[in-house]
């Protein structure tokens, strides 16, 4: 068997926290699955304990994280607190997965783009071989054509994957990272993150489970407060009935936003727009975005059975029911008007302007808050 191939290159430069330790100390009895998911909060020093279990498994690693930002701060990281002198940070350190090296960190996005050139699947890559995404945090423009990544990851000797907060990814790398985890079998994986996907569907939680494996370990804020990485507090409330004034101005802001939302449920004009999503014509198209939302997608069922607007019984038993739906109230509504006025407008075949307007009443009635529907309000 190889040596460490890291020996001589990283040695961590600081002093180890308790919490840190404690991980790094039982981190070999959870590898039996040749996976190891560490949860730890903000402020806890989750790169650098991933950067020392990455040096202790001695094997060439490729870090994937889900912005540029993310993934330059890895490489800072190893370069300021594990480089030993006289090692050039070119010499083991790289951000280009056409030119690896011991330590090649990348964003989930070049993976997504070098997966899907790999498949030939990007019709408007077989031009020009290029992928970029429009988001500045994230977006890269690589050129991959004649780029082969499986066997660039083979020949660099790839044998361990950082995942940093994999449950960010949107579903298309998402699906680009689980055909690259097929073939990367028998790969080590560490996944680390601050905040796991717990309001997740079973599903949702199920995938991302079988991916990163069970959660082994968790660094939780009270142990930062107890070793001083984290300065605590106290959150004072103060509880005070309104002066009558203050009452009535309430009272009066109440039966404002209650007229708003009996005249929408009342618009047919409404019911029309939200009739025109077009998961309610193309059902079995739309299946697997409504289950990414499943309680958006129940709203919108609601909705529909509120105020009698047809729809195919195949979306009552893709959300697991066949009896009647629940009742429409104002929480159900928040969620189907988020979606309509901000999260979901592509599926809706409306005028923007019909939707502007809209918009511009809820706002007059106190109904939007910060780009943010609430049932509280409505």
């Amino acid at each position: 068997m190889m040596g460490n191939i890291y020996d001589n290159l990283l040695q961590f430069k600081g002093t180890w926290r308790d919490y840190q330790d404690r991980v790094q100390t039982n981190s070999q009895k959870y590898l039996a699955d040749r996976k190891l998911h560490i949860v730890a909060a903000p402020g806890s020093g989750k790169t650098t304990l991933g950067i020392e279990l990455i040096r202790r498994l001695g094997e060439p690693c490729l870090v994937l994280s889900p912005s540029i930002t993310i993934r330059q701060q890895w490489l800072e990281r190893i370069t300021d607190g594990f480089l030993t002198d006289g090692c050039s940070p070119e010499t083991i350190l790289s951000n280009d997965l056409k030119n690896m090296k011991m330590i090649t960190a990348v964003t989930y996005q070049a993976l997504y783009s070098a997966v899907k050139h790999y498949e030939g699947s990007l019709e408007d890559q077989e031009e020009s071989g290029e992928e970029s995404a429009g988001d500045p945090e994230t977006a890269e423009t690589v050129d991959f054509r004649d780029f082969d990544l499986f066997q660039s990851v083979k020949e660099a000797g790839i044998r361990t994957i950082c995942l940093d907060e994999a449950h960010h990814l949107r579903s298309e790398w998402w699906k680009a990272l689980e055909t690259f985890m097929k073939e990367m079998d028998g790969a080590t994986v560490i996944a680390l993150t601050a905040t796991p996907p717990y309001d997740s569907t079973p599903n949702q939680w199920k995938r991302y489970i079988d991916l990163c494996g069970p959660i082994d370990e968790e660094i939780t804020t009270p142990e930062l407060v107890r070793e001083g990485s984290l300065c605590p507090h106290e959150d004072y409330i103060y509880f005070n009935w309104p002066a009558g004034d203050e009452l009535r101005e309430i009272e009066e802001y109440q039966k404002k936003t209650v007229r708003a939302r009996d005249e929408l449920l009342a618009d047919r004009e409404f019911a029309r727009m939200v009739a025109s999503h077009k998961g309610l014509a193309d059902p079995e198209g739309y299946s697997e975005k409504f289950l990414d939302d499943p309680k958006y997608f129940s709203a919108l069922l609601i909705f529909c059975q509120a105020q009698g607007i047809p729809f195919s019984p195949y979306l009552k038993e893709l959300i697991g029911t066949r009896g009647k739906l629940p009742e429409l109230n104002d929480e159900w509504l928040e969620v189907l008007l988020q979606g309509f006025l901000y999260d979901d407008t592509e599926s809706y075949q409306v005028l923007e302007e019909k939707r502007t307007e809209l918009l511009g009443k809820l706002k007059e009635a106190g109904c939007i808050y910060r780009k943010k529907v609430w049932s509280s309000i409505i």
